[in-house]
């Protein structure tokens, strides 16, 4: 490119770093990131500088002056490799928290899904033998009232709205009459 067809697109392709800059700056995370960031900042201005139309016209050497432009670019573009590499860091550390919690989630389901239902079966197993041996023991009392005793105590009637220990008192009375 000539000095003035330089010239002529710089100011949109500076326009357009200053925003992707702003940018990087927004969405940097890390102290890395935003050192890099400021890197970058300082990187463009020394390469603005010599694209600069008061630096172009003056220059005497146009190879010299190409290879410190090259040698800018070359340092700019190693600062932003080196942010993707902080980036891409960044984006494998949150997929292995990701991993982990997704394996805590899975986890938690297995242990609702199968070992729950489980546990559930256990619980009633238990409590239906709880249950039974209250009402053996009411059973025994009652046969045991009937042995001592030649005559009839009388009937015990029972709602289904009454719990074992209601029932049990019931008895109890029964037997001490």
């Amino acid at each position: 490119l000539r000095g003035d067809e330089l010239q002529t697109i710089l100011p949109g392709v500076t326009e357009r770093v200053e925003r992707e800059l702003k940018e990087l700056n927004k969405v940097a995370s890390t102290d890395v990131g935003h050192q890099l960031v400021a890197q970058l900042y300082s990187q463009r201005h020394v390469f603005a500088s010599q694209v600069a139309p008061e630096s172009t016209g003056a220059v005497k050497d146009p190879v010299a002056h190409i290879k410190q432009l090259r040698a800018t670019a070359e340092s700019i573009s190693a600062t932003a490799n080196e942010i993707r590499h902080v980036n891409q860091e960044l984006l494998a550390s949150t997929q292995q928290r990701r991993d982990h919690w997704k394996m805590i989630v899975l986890s938690t389901r297995f242990v609702v899904l199968i070992v729950g239902p489980a546990m559930g079966i256990a619980l009633g197993w238990l409590i239906s033998q709880r249950l039974h041996r209250s009402i053996s023991e009411i059973n025994i009392i009652l046969k045991d009232a009937d042995i001592e005793l030649e005559e009839n105590l009388g009937k015990l009637r029972m709602t289904g709205r009454e719990d074992l220990g209601v029932i049990r008192e019931r008895v109890e009375k029964v037997i001490s009459r």
